[in-house]
């Protein structure tokens, strides 16, 4: 049987900082802390009243997009030529609003990244319900 001495595992020590519960990292780097506010500040309330209206027919189908649509901040994905799916601009987790990432074809939350599919189906938190469909 083996040396209990030499079955003990050596922790590098270098990185305690790092995991330490008390550690003061938000005014760490003051441009990076105004960067994530600024962030904040847009998802939650300036990207809601900038949205505008968009003709539906100009939605690439396979694709999303934010728009006005009777007088409401909604994301529509194009399914097919004539069926659109209709999803509350509202991220699940925060309130914050969603854009369309058109690569992955998925909704992101600005705030805190929470993934959605097209169909407003959480497919990553820290969001864990689904987005409200409106149609």
């Amino acid at each position: 049987m083996a040396n209990m001495k030499d079955d003990k595992i050596k922790l590098k020590r270098e990185n305690d900082a790092l995991y330490n519960p008390n550690r003061w990292i938000l005014f760490k780097s003051f441009k990076n802390t105004l960067r994530m506010f600024g962030q904040s500040i847009d998802g939650l309330f300036l990207s809601k009243l900038y949205v505008k209206p968009c003709v539906l027919k100009n939605i690439d189908i396979g694709s999303g997009k934010v728009t006005k649509y009777k007088n409401k901040n909604v994301l529509v994905y194009r399914e097919s030529k004539n069926e659109y799916i209709f999803l509350k601009n509202k991220c699940t987790h925060m309130g914050c609003t969603l854009i369309w990432n058109n690569v992955d074809k998925v909704w992101i939350s600005r705030c805190h990244g929470t993934i959605y599919d097209k169909y407003g189906k959480v497919l990553y938190g820290p969001g864990i319900k689904d987005l409200e469909r409106l149609n």
